[in-house]
């Protein structure tokens, strides 16, 4: 399977994000990438050329070396980052988003990041259920309600390497594992997969919003 923890990857990228999407099999060490967002001082996509934007009424910020960007947190609109629309292939080709991030302080429902077109079409990490700091959420909306217990807790403060991998099968019905790892020494700390028999795929699934630290609802953006 594709998505792999690529082997190296500009700066040392925390807070809101580094965040890349991998395709599989199509090049002998198992897959390539088809965006790169690394926030190293810039909003580059510097594989698809689908640039990022800032948003909100606290534009997220660099930092002073360039190596990390930061999302302010707080009530919906204060602080996120775009990705665009349909940064996930429409084919079934095996896919996996991959996001080192860290959270810093716990904002109620704030998001990793969500995927999606509206409240009854998405795809999320939380990395708080509500602002229980000792419970995420992970959601396809079209499959089913918000699953918990499995990746949390986050520490604040800490970086975390964050996946998740969508795998097509040949009977149509799809794995999407979440898994969270260490993002120093690549340790798995915990992981879910959802199998989803039929009614689903990437092909389905809406697009329209490709956010970080932003919601779908009226949750706060994280920080």
């Amino acid at each position: 399977v594709g998505g792999i923890r690529r082997s190296h990857r500009p700066g040392k990228v925390g807070r809101s994000a580094d965040a890349e999407i991998c395709l599989s099999a199509r090049c002998p060490d198992g897959n390539y990438l088809v965006h790169r967002w690394s926030f190293n001082g810039d909003l580059l996509d510097t594989v698809g050329g689908q640039n990022a934007t800032r948003q909100g009424s606290v534009k997220p910020t660099f930092n002073t070396a360039n190596t990390a960007i930061t999302c302010a947190g707080g009530s919906k609109g204060r602080s996120w980052i775009d990705l665009g629309a349909n940064i996930l292939p429409r084919d079934n080709t095996p896919v996996t988003l991959e996001i080192w991030a860290t959270q810093n302080s716990v904002q109620n429902w704030g998001r990793v990041f969500d995927i999606g077109n509206s409240q009854s079409d998405y795809i999320l990490i939380a990395w708080t259920s509500g602002t229980a700091l000792n419970k995420e959420a992970m959601c396809i909306k079209k499959v089913g309600g918000d699953i918990s217990g499995y990746l949390a807790p986050f520490t604040l403060g800490t970086e975390f390497h964050i996946s998740v991998v969508f795998l097509p099968k040949a009977d149509g019905s799809w794995a999407v594992t979440f898994r969270k790892k260490d993002a120093t020494t690549g340790t798995t700390l915990g992981e879910y997969t959802m199998n989803i028999s039929s009614g689903w795929s990437l092909a389905v699934q809406g697009q329209n919003n490709c956010w970080l630290a932003h919601s779908q609802y009226n949750d706060n953006d994280a920080a």
